[in-house]
């Protein structure tokens, strides 16, 4: 039966009872009040009925019950009957009532359990663990807890053993402070591991309060424990690289103070204010003393003070490097010559803030110097004069990309070619200043060493300021890639005029040079003598090596025609092994042999020499070409392998003698590179802990401000909950409570946009950048990633892009993100792994494109990829690429991806851009 056919049956009823008691009651005088029957037609309509139809039966009934009564008793009304119908009346106004009490009651009964099961269900989606203390035990956990656990939580709290799910390093410490906020009311705060459902201990944070009575009694205690698993191990982190960070300061102080030389720091106004320990042990000076005295000028030798402070005040004046040398004052009382650098550190502004240094012993170089100065004297009085000319005669440098072309000089190439920098780089114009018939041999070297990835050295005639041509060696070498890729090779060209006059000299008289040779042999035996003494007392490393017997073998190449002896070789690697047997090692110093682990200078002399580098074959090749090509001086970097199979790495230089020798001397790198290496390393972890630092900073904004909304919402549902329970429930109050409830939740809304906001709208202060110098600087930084994944960059686009506008460090945090992810995500690709970064300048704006050659993002990421906290990697937190985008667009710019045809993913950002002078 429908409800609408039970309302109009049971009104229908209702009707029937009345018109039945009334029809009665007005025929009939009895005693008793018929009218009270009416009660039945209310209960018929109750049932039912709304509470406008209860009201309006119970006026329909007391009028009826009025009419009857007059129409009984109208025309002789006593009192009996007036106190019947008065009773009658009462009855039915007080059940009418009743009945609308009843449905208002059952309607706040329906609403309590609705509000119950809305409270029930909130306090189970909030993503903390709630729960409640009463007396002495725990009552009531929410959903979270069986989420979290594994564990049914009535069971739990049957049991009361919810304690067992903390790690057990953490339960006496937790009982600790749970019995103390128990006994001093205090709000409950700690921190502890709890075994999670899938078996792993997690950090996590409660926080309990206590609700009192009107008189201070506790009533009960409600709390909720939050994960905060990633906000701790991140701090754990960040203090590791703390600590680590303050031991690599140690070891860099104790670094310093084992370093042989002298280092130094002093002020723009030349006051020194930090030595390392090496001062002590060379001076016999209290370091400390040294520096508030000041008086380190007195350990000068009194000859050098003068002009030393002169040079001094200049260069620091200036902010130029310094560089002196002179005699110092050991302890012992002995002046020893030393040699001094001192190089500036300057601010953004360049202006010079500190001066660093350093002080080295040479003086047995200088005293080897001054002896072989007077050898030579003796030898040949003019070679010592060329020989000291060329000394004094400063360099031409210059730099050029893998292209061949030059796009720098120094000051020195218009002081001798009388042609402004600027326009000989202009359209490659320096070449107008090769003499005509020298050009094309120039132009064929450049190639060569261009194709062969080699040196360039040839001997050309340049014009010089005055008009006039002079013969000049230009000599170049590849020394690395640049930031597109390029090879890069720095050259420098000398003055070798004078050699050629000599050597046109020496044709000329070699007749007579002939007759001279019996006259000078006698001399040339005693020279030999103190020359080989010099060899042996060297603290420099030198070898002697003999190729004498390589040379009729090569004479023969070149006679059949053979141009490219380097190739030839490859092509013929039985030829080239015959060739190297034949090198014979002389002589070696005990420097050399100690340096690379031997304990006598016969083990290294008895070694192949192309057994002693790790590169000794190529090294050897080289040494060929001096013969070959007629050069003099070779120099480079190799690895030598000694005794052991130890690794010294050493730049060398190679002179050929006469009779077919070729003396080598090299310097011990190892130092040097070791130094690179933790430089390297120190950027990366600062980068890490820079990235670490920032996503811990925006957790801790949002969990300090959502702490006190969420422990609010807490304490509103629980103490709705105990109005609804009272045995009155008081439904205003609980009413009041829900509507904050609902104020709150919405302030935590508030709260989570305000804080997106702030990150959003937080800027630093913007500035001019130039693009192409942050987007090198920044792949200088990350090569060693790049070298490691075995990926390649390459950087295309205007070599001169607009300035933008925007904040360096956010703008290289950006690039360093997008190359990270790029490195990563090709992390697995098989084939060339690429890197293009591409430049393009639109109306007002510099766009920056960063593309990899890896598999691409999956379609349906795509639209995801800038959401908070979300990831595709397995170990990834999600703030990354939502950080760079949030940073491009304060500063003015977009950042958006797409996938390229060809395989691969395109991050695009646009900058504004900015005329140089106009503020950002």
């Amino acid at each position: 039966m429908s409800e609408d056919l039970m309302k109009w049956t049971g009104r229908i009823f209702a009707a029937a009872i009345a018109a039945t008691i009334f029809t009665i009651d007005c025929i009939a005088d009895f005693d008793v009040s018929i009218s009270v029957l009416y009660i039945c037609t209310l209960v018929a309509v109750g049932v039912r009925g709304s509470d406008r139809e209860v009201i309006h039966t119970g006026v329909m009934c007391s009028l009826l019950s009025c009419i009857s009564w007059y129409v009984v008793h109208g025309n002789a009304p006593d009192y009996a009957s007036s106190l019947r119908l008065g009773f009658a009346l009462i009855a039915i106004g007080v059940t009418a009532a009743l009945l609308v009490s009843r449905k208002h009651l059952a309607a706040a009964r329906r609403e309590l359990e609705e509000s119950r099961g809305e409270l029930l269900n909130f306090t189970d989606s909030v993503p903390q663990l709630l729960w409640r203390y009463s007396v002495d035990r725990v009552d009531f956990f929410n959903r979270r807890y069986t989420d979290l656990t594994g564990h049914d939580r009535e069971e739990a709290i049957a049991k009361q053993n919810w304690i067992e799910w903390y790690h057990p390093e953490d339960r006496s410490g937790f009982a600790e402070k749970m019995q103390h906020s128990l006994a001093s009311g205090e709000d409950l705060r700690a921190t502890f591991r709890m075994l999670h459902v899938d078996g792993t201990y997690r950090w996590m944070s409660v926080v309990g309060r206590a609700v009192r009575s009107r008189d201070g009694e506790i009533l009960r205690w409600y709390g909720g424990t939050s994960d905060v698993h990633d906000e701790v191990t991140a701090h754990q982190e960040l203090q590791q690289l703390r600590a680590q960070l303050e031991e690599s300061q140690a070891e860099l102080i104790n670094f310093m103070d084992s370093v042989p030389q002298i280092l130094w720091r002093a002020t723009p106004e030349a006051y020194v204010d930090r030595y390392n320990r090496r001062f002590e042990d060379l001076i016999g000076r209290d370091l400390e003393a040294a520096i508030l005295a000041q008086d380190w000028l007195d350990d000068f030798h009194p000859d050098d003070r003068d002009w030393f402070m002169k040079r001094v005040r200049s260069k620091f004046a200036a902010g130029d490097e310094l560089r002196a040398t002179y005699r110092l004052r050991y302890a012992d009382g002995v002046y020893r010559w030393v040699s001094l650098i001192g190089l500036p550190f300057k601010d953004q502004d360049g202006k010079v803030i500190r001066y660093y240094g350093g002080t080295s012993d040479i003086h047995d170089e200088v005293l080897a110097r001054e002896e072989l100065q007077k050898v030579r004297a003796q030898l040949e009085q003019s070679r010592a004069e060329v020989e000291h000319f060329a000394n004094s005669v400063p360099y031409i440098l210059w730099r050029s990309n893998g292209a061949g072309e030059v796009q720098y000089f120094n000051k020195r190439w218009t002081d001798i070619t009388g042609m402004p920098r600027e326009v000989a780089l202009e359209d490659q114009r320096y070449l107008e200043t090769v003499h005509p018939d020298d050009l094309p041999g120039l132009t064929i070297a450049i190639v060569h060493a261009i194709e062969t990835n080699g040196v360039s050295d040839a001997e050309v005639r340049v014009r010089q300021a005055d008009g006039t041509y002079r013969w000049m060696r230009f000599y170049d070498v590849p020394v690395g890639l640049t930031a597109d890729g390029q090879v890069q090779r720095f050259g420098g060209a000398t003055d070798i005029q004078q050699v050629v006059d000599i050597r046109r000299q020496l044709q000329e008289l070699n007749e007579t040079l002939e007759q001279r040779v019996e006259e000078r042999t006698a001399d040339l035996i005693k020279t030999e003598t103190r020359y080989a003494s010099l060899f042996e007392v060297s603290n420099m490393t030198f070898a002697e090596m003999d190729f004498k017997a390589t040379e009729p073998l090569l004479d023969q190449l070149r006679e059949n025609g053979v141009t490219d002896l380097t190739a030839y070789l490859g092509n013929h690697p039985d030829e080239f092994a015959h060739i190297l047997s034949l090198i014979r090692t002389t002589r070696v110093n005990e420097a050399l042999a100690h340096l690379m682990g031997y304990e006598s200078v016969a083990e290294l002399v008895a070694n192949p020499p192309a057994q002693n580098a790790d590169d000794g074959p190529a090294v050897l090749l080289r040494q060929l070409e001096m013969y070959y090509n007629d050069i003099d001086h070779i120099d480079g970097r190799t690895v030598l392998v000694g005794k052991g199979g130890i690794e010294i790495p050493v730049y060398f230089m190679v002179n050929r003698l006469a009779e077919g020798l070729h003396l080598s001397s090299h310097i011990n790198l190892t130092e040097q590179e070791r130094i690179a290496e933790m430089r390297e390393a120190a950027q990366e972890e600062l980068a890490r802990a820079n990235r670490i630092a920032t996503v811990g900073a925006f957790s801790a904004s949002i969990a300090h401000e959502l702490n006190q909304p969420i422990a609010s919402m807490v304490m509103d549902a629980q103490t709705g909950l105990r109005y609804l329970q009272r045995e009155v429930p008081d439904l205003q109050a609980a009413e009041r409570i829900l509507q904050r409830l609902t104020r709150t939740v919405q302030r935590v809304a508030n709260i989570v946009q305000n804080t997106r906001d702030a990150i959003q709208s937080g800027q630093r202060g913007t500035t001019q950048i130039d693009l192409r110098e942050m987007i090198e600087e920044t792949a200088e930084l990350l090569e060693r990633e790049l070298r490691r994944s075995d990926a390649s960059f390459q950087l295309k686009g205007s070599k001169s892009p607009p300035l933008v506008s925007g904040d360096p460090v956010q703008v290289q945090q950006v690039l360093v993100n997008l190359m990270t992810n790029a490195v990563e995500a090709m992390r697995e690709v098989e084939g060339p792994r690429l890197i293009t970064l591409t430049m393009a300048t639109l109306e007002d704006q510099a766009e920056v494109t960063v593309a990899d050659s890896g598999p691409g993002i999956p379609e349906e990421n795509l639209k995801k990829l800038f959401q908070p906290f979300f990831t595709t990697k397995a170990g990834g937190v999600g703030m990354g690429l939502q950080i760079c985008r949030t940073a491009i667009e304060g500063m003015g710019g977009q950042l958006n991806v797409r996938n390229l045809d060809k395989g691969g993913a395109a991050f695009t950002f646009t900058l504004p851009t900015v005329a140089p002078g106009e503020p950002p």
